[in-house]
Protein backbone atom coordinates (compact mmCIF):
# COMPACT_ATOMS: atom_id res chain seq x y z
CA UNK A 1 0.00 0.00 0.00
CA UNK A 2 2.51 2.23 0.99
CA UNK A 3 4.65 2.22 -2.46
CA UNK A 4 1.59 3.30 -4.28
CA UNK A 5 0.59 5.61 -2.19
CA UNK A 6 4.28 7.50 -2.17
CA UNK A 7 4.30 7.60 -6.27
CA UNK A 8 1.31 8.92 -6.71
CA UNK A 9 1.54 11.60 -4.07
CA UNK A 10 5.11 12.69 -5.27
CA UNK A 11 4.47 12.58 -9.00
CA UNK A 12 1.00 15.32 -7.79
CA UNK A 13 3.37 17.51 -5.16
CA UNK A 14 6.49 17.36 -7.78
CA UNK A 15 4.58 18.78 -10.39
CA UNK A 16 2.36 21.17 -8.46
CA UNK A 17 5.62 23.28 -8.02
CA UNK A 18 5.61 24.05 -11.35
CA UNK A 19 1.74 24.86 -12.23
CA UNK A 20 -1.21 27.70 -11.77
CA UNK A 21 -4.08 29.16 -12.02
CA UNK A 22 -5.98 28.22 -15.35
CA UNK A 23 -5.52 24.82 -16.58
CA UNK A 24 -5.49 24.17 -19.89
CA UNK A 25 -4.59 20.77 -20.73
CA UNK A 26 -3.51 18.07 -17.94
CA UNK A 27 -2.66 14.37 -18.69
CA UNK A 28 -1.09 11.64 -16.81
CA UNK A 29 -0.22 7.89 -18.08
CA UNK A 30 2.01 4.94 -17.51
CA UNK A 31 4.06 2.69 -19.44
CA UNK A 32 6.14 -0.18 -18.28
CA UNK A 33 6.62 1.45 -15.06
CA UNK A 34 7.26 4.75 -15.92
CA UNK A 35 4.70 7.61 -15.07
CA UNK A 36 4.17 11.12 -17.11
CA UNK A 37 2.83 14.28 -16.48
CA UNK A 38 2.16 16.75 -19.24
CA UNK A 39 0.36 19.96 -17.87
CA UNK A 40 -0.24 23.51 -19.90
CA UNK A 41 -1.26 26.25 -17.30
CA UNK A 42 -1.29 30.04 -17.15
CA UNK A 43 -0.44 32.27 -13.87
CA UNK A 44 -1.68 35.89 -13.46
CA UNK A 45 2.20 36.71 -12.74
CA UNK A 46 4.91 37.76 -15.11
CA UNK A 47 7.50 35.18 -16.10
CA UNK A 48 10.09 36.80 -14.22
CA UNK A 49 8.41 36.63 -10.89
CA UNK A 50 7.18 33.06 -11.43
CA UNK A 51 11.11 31.65 -12.09
CA UNK A 52 12.18 33.13 -9.35
CA UNK A 53 9.15 31.42 -7.22
CA UNK A 54 9.67 27.90 -8.62
CA UNK A 55 13.44 28.05 -8.54
CA UNK A 56 13.50 28.93 -4.73
CA UNK A 57 14.99 25.91 -3.72
CA UNK A 58 14.94 26.75 -0.25
CA UNK A 59 11.11 28.26 -0.15
CA UNK A 60 8.76 25.48 -1.76
CA UNK A 61 7.81 24.27 1.42
CA UNK A 62 5.39 28.02 0.66
CA UNK A 63 3.90 26.51 -2.55
CA UNK A 64 3.26 23.21 -1.08
CA UNK A 65 1.49 21.80 2.00
CA UNK A 66 3.06 18.38 1.09
CA UNK A 67 6.46 19.87 1.18
CA UNK A 68 7.95 19.59 4.55
CA UNK A 69 11.61 19.86 3.36
CA UNK A 70 13.29 21.60 0.51
CA UNK A 71 16.95 23.39 0.18
CA UNK A 72 19.77 23.65 -2.54
CA UNK A 73 22.31 21.29 -2.74
CA UNK A 74 26.09 21.87 -3.67
CA UNK A 75 26.18 21.68 -7.63
CA UNK A 76 28.21 19.00 -8.93
CA UNK A 77 30.86 19.64 -11.46
CA UNK A 78 28.42 18.66 -14.32
CA UNK A 79 25.58 20.24 -12.96
CA UNK A 80 24.20 23.84 -12.48
CA UNK A 81 22.31 23.64 -9.53
CA UNK A 82 20.50 20.57 -7.20
CA UNK A 83 18.00 20.31 -5.05
CA UNK A 84 16.77 18.04 -2.03
CA UNK A 85 12.81 17.79 -1.80
CA UNK A 86 10.85 15.80 1.19
CA UNK A 87 7.47 15.52 0.63
CA UNK A 88 4.96 14.35 3.36
CA UNK A 89 1.81 12.66 2.04
CA UNK A 90 -1.59 11.22 3.44
CA UNK A 91 -4.20 9.05 2.42
CA UNK A 92 -7.10 8.95 4.70
CA UNK A 93 -4.82 8.20 8.14
CA UNK A 94 -2.01 6.82 6.45
CA UNK A 95 1.19 9.53 5.99
CA UNK A 96 4.23 8.82 4.67
CA UNK A 97 7.71 11.16 3.64
CA UNK A 98 9.59 10.72 0.65
CA UNK A 99 12.75 12.30 -0.96
CA UNK A 100 14.02 13.59 -4.09
CA UNK A 101 16.92 14.94 -5.26
CA UNK A 102 17.09 16.30 -8.49
CA UNK A 103 20.17 18.04 -10.79
CA UNK A 104 18.60 20.84 -12.39
CA UNK A 105 19.67 22.92 -15.61
CA UNK A 106 18.65 25.81 -17.26
CA UNK A 107 19.50 25.44 -21.35
CA UNK A 108 17.74 28.64 -22.61
CA UNK A 109 15.85 31.59 -21.15
CA UNK A 110 12.89 29.98 -19.80
CA UNK A 111 13.94 26.62 -19.29
CA UNK A 112 14.68 24.78 -17.04
CA UNK A 113 15.25 20.83 -16.86
CA UNK A 114 15.99 18.83 -13.89
CA UNK A 115 16.97 15.11 -13.30
CA UNK A 116 16.32 12.87 -11.29
CA UNK A 117 19.56 11.47 -8.70
CA UNK A 118 18.61 8.11 -8.10
CA UNK A 119 21.33 8.27 -4.86
CA UNK A 120 19.36 9.09 -2.18
CA UNK A 121 15.71 9.54 -3.77
CA UNK A 122 12.49 7.00 -3.94
CA UNK A 123 12.84 6.68 -7.53
CA UNK A 124 14.89 4.76 -9.91
CA UNK A 125 14.92 7.41 -12.44
CA UNK A 126 13.03 10.74 -13.47
CA UNK A 127 12.67 14.26 -15.06
CA UNK A 128 11.33 17.15 -15.61
CA UNK A 129 11.28 20.14 -18.34
CA UNK A 130 9.61 22.96 -17.75
CA UNK A 131 8.66 25.68 -20.40
CA UNK A 132 8.04 29.18 -19.18
CA UNK A 133 6.83 32.08 -21.56
CA UNK A 134 4.67 35.22 -21.29
CA UNK A 135 0.95 35.15 -22.65
CA UNK A 136 0.10 39.04 -21.67
CA UNK A 137 1.20 41.58 -19.57
CA UNK A 138 1.65 39.79 -16.31
CA UNK A 139 0.54 36.96 -17.24
CA UNK A 140 2.73 33.46 -17.88
CA UNK A 141 2.18 30.21 -19.59
CA UNK A 142 3.56 27.31 -17.43
CA UNK A 143 4.23 23.91 -19.96
CA UNK A 144 5.36 20.97 -17.71
CA UNK A 145 6.23 17.53 -18.56
CA UNK A 146 7.33 15.06 -15.93
CA UNK A 147 8.40 11.20 -16.18
CA UNK A 148 9.26 9.56 -12.89
CA UNK A 149 9.98 6.01 -12.57
CA UNK A 150 9.42 4.73 -8.71
CA UNK A 151 11.75 2.28 -6.95
CA UNK A 152 8.20 0.82 -6.06
CA UNK A 153 5.24 -1.01 -7.72
CA UNK A 154 2.18 0.71 -8.55
CA UNK A 155 -1.06 -0.59 -9.91
CA UNK A 156 -1.36 0.64 -13.64
CA UNK A 157 -5.07 0.08 -13.73
CA UNK A 158 -5.93 2.92 -11.02
CA UNK A 159 -2.21 4.80 -10.79
CA UNK A 160 -2.96 7.22 -13.62
CA UNK A 161 -6.80 8.37 -12.64
CA UNK A 162 -5.57 9.02 -8.95
CA UNK A 163 -2.12 10.96 -10.16
CA UNK A 164 -4.57 13.58 -12.54
CA UNK A 165 -7.05 13.83 -9.90
CA UNK A 166 -4.29 15.01 -7.91
CA UNK A 167 -2.31 17.00 -9.89
CA UNK A 168 -5.42 19.08 -10.57
CA UNK A 169 -6.00 19.92 -6.79
CA UNK A 170 -2.44 20.40 -6.21
CA UNK A 171 -2.43 22.55 -9.39
CA UNK A 172 -5.17 25.05 -8.03
CA UNK A 173 -3.41 25.06 -4.70
CA UNK A 174 0.11 26.26 -6.11
CA UNK A 175 -1.70 28.48 -8.52
CA UNK A 176 -2.76 30.70 -5.92
CA UNK A 177 0.19 30.47 -3.96
CA UNK A 178 2.30 30.97 -6.99
CA UNK A 179 0.03 34.10 -7.64
CA UNK A 180 -0.05 35.57 -4.18
CA UNK A 181 3.70 35.15 -3.75
CA UNK A 182 4.19 37.21 -7.07
CA UNK A 183 2.34 40.51 -5.92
Amino acid sequence: MRPLLVTLWLVASASASVVAGSVQYVAAAHARGVYSVDLDMIVDADIERVQAIVTDYDGLHRLSASIVESRRLHASATDQERRHVVYRACFLVYCFKAAMIESVRFPSPGRIESTVEPEGSDFLAGSSEWELSPVEERQTRIRFHSRLEPRFWIPPVIGPWIIKRKMLSAAMETGIKIEQLAR
